[in-house]
């Protein structure tokens, strides 16, 4: 069950921090209206669809969110003890 807990830790980490970058970088409601975008677009006829902005695609490093998720699920579990 630990495992599971550090992995559903880590993901919930790395929402918040591309949720904070985006929102520092003045980017979310553009990122957030080209992913309606590209799950709206199939459904629409070729002429009326709407253009997806890729420059807004970025890497995210997993890394730093792993590491809090452990350590967060850790410390739940009463630490290292």
């Amino acid at each position: 069950a630990f495992g599971i807990e550090a992995i559903f830790f880590s993901c919930v980490f790395a929402t918040g921090f591309v949720m904070v970058t985006l929102s520092w970088n003045g980017a979310l409601l553009r990122s957030l209206g080209s992913g309606l975008a590209q799950v709206v677009n199939p459904f629409l006829p070729r002429g009326r669809r709407i253009p997806v902005r890729h420059e807004l695609i970025e890497s995210l490093r997993f890394g730093p969110a792993v590491c809090a998720g452990v350590a967060f699920a850790s410390l739940l579990h009463g630490g290292l003890s």
